[in-house]
């Protein structure tokens, strides 16, 4: 039986937070987290950390997509082509 929503695409489960807690140290929570996020389908990395201080956790998906590809203005074929035409 396939669940679908008011859009009628089927609907992707809800990924939850972890519920929240006390722990005695950096480690037991990064763990507990960890645990609970593999339970729920996602994995959890630490963003960001001060030593002994802070640790912000986010899921390893998340972000902002930066695009690391040098703009292509003309292809080498036709920069070669150019080239070649250009001599004569």
């Amino acid at each position: 039986m396939d669940i679908r929503g008011l859009t009628g695409l089927p609907e992707t489960p809800q990924m939850l937070p972890p519920p929240p807690g006390s722990f005695l140290d950096r480690e037991e929570l990064i763990q507990h987290v960890g645990e609970f996020a593999l339970s729920q389908g996602y994995v959890v990395t630490i963003k960001q950390s001060r030593k002994d201080r802070d640790v912000i956790l986010g899921c390893d998906r998340g972000g902002v997509y930066r695009n690391k590809r040098k703009p292509i203005e003309e292809s080498s074929a036709e920069q070669s082509r150019r080239k070649k035409t250009g001599s004569r």
